[in-house]
């Protein structure tokens, strides 16, 4: 996977731009060869809707013909809805008869009563919904009833180019709404289960992808939502599965407790389910705590004085100089 505005390398950690662009083309390569095309897979399925507004449509109109290079059946107003047909019917038709829903999120979504009833239909349909945010905008979300629980959902970021936190560039978020659209058409599960769930705060998503990549070797199966969690799916649940699942939680320990107040709530739950599945959890420091005794003694005091992390304090830490050698064999020893 291509990762931008890398920083310089960090100690400890066998990572550069190639080997991001390599893992990152490798899982592509791996899903798409296992998905083909959802044709070659099902004969003939149902098409994917699009739901968007016109006003959007030279945003919409690449993406829309990504999927179609890729394999996926569409449902679009322009193509669909011939001259002698009520196109207002036709429209509140195609969430309840096409096997899912790719909605364009932007202001002018929102703004038209059309396209939130489309979104609206298809999840009181039970029919998969995928979003792409065009820009970030996710506080007016919370403005509709219809959008409201789009916040909950992965959502492929082509504004802000990132995947939960990661920086990425536009081709690797579009391969990942391709690949997730396609996986709904399959019927298999992994054969590997995770064993190792990565939790870590805001702004060090590509260090922690980089410890996934290091420590995913067998035995160790990690899972971390940079690259585990899928667009259209529910993250919570998504966090909650995958931790059910595992025997170690590994936690990376940054400024972000003490800067970032919403993604230490996101980090609080895990903490806590990780206690109610009497996980063992092992810290990792992020090579900004390594280098910086004063910051490191902030986060630990700032840690110490809340409930959920008291206990993260009370546990001998990794330093990030340690991941290949002593925490892989922690881990090994563990889930073993």
């Amino acid at each position: 996977m291509k990762v931008c505005r890398r920083r310089a390398p960090r100690a400890g950690l066998r990572l550069n731009r190639v080997g991001l662009k390599e893992r990152g083309q490798g899982l592509v390569a791996r899903h798409e060869n296992a998905l083909g095309s959802v044709r070659d897979k099902m004969g003939a399925p149902m098409p994917v809707m699009i739901s968007y507004s016109h006003e959007d449509w030279p945003a919409v109109e690449p993406v829309v013909e990504l999927l179609k290079v890729n394999g996926i059946d569409v449902w679009i107003d322009r193509e669909r809805i011939k001259p002698d047909m009520v196109w207002r019917l036709e429209l509140l038709k195609a969430p309840q008869t096409t096997d899912g829903l790719i909605c364009f999120m932007s202001q002018n979504y929102i703004a038209s009563d059309m396209c939130r009833m489309e979104l609206l239909l298809a999840r009181n349909f039970d029919k998969p919904v995928y979003p792409v945010m065009l820009v970030e905008f996710w506080q007016d979300l919370e403005k509709t009833e219809e959008t409201r629980h789009l916040s909950m959902i992965l959502a492929s970021r082509l504004g802000a180019l990132r995947v939960v936190g990661l920086d990425c560039e536009r081709d690797e978020v579009l391969k990942r709404l391709v690949r997730a659209v396609k996986r709904q058409f399959l019927t298999e599960t992994p054969d590997i289960q995770p064993n190792v769930y990565i939790s870590y705060p805001d702004g060090t998503a590509e260090f922690a992808t980089g410890m996934y990549s290091a420590l995913n070797t067998a035995p160790i199966h990690p899972w971390i939502a940079t690259m585990n969690c899928e667009v259209g799916e529910d993250w919570r649940k998504s966090q909650t599965q995958a931790m059910s699942k595992v025997k170690v939680n590994v936690i990376v320990l940054s400024e972000g407790f003490v800067l970032d107040d919403y993604r230490s709530e996101v980090l609080r739950t895990e903490t806590l389910m990780a206690e109610a599945f009497e996980l063992p959890t092992l810290c990792v420091l992020s090579p900004s705590l390594d280098a910086d005794r004063k910051l490191r003694n902030q986060v630990f005091t700032k840690l110490a004085s809340q409930q959920a992390f008291r206990r993260l304090t009370e546990r001998q830490w990794f330093s990030s100089t340690q991941i290949d050698a002593e925490l892989k064999a922690e881990i090994i020893r563990r889930v073993t």
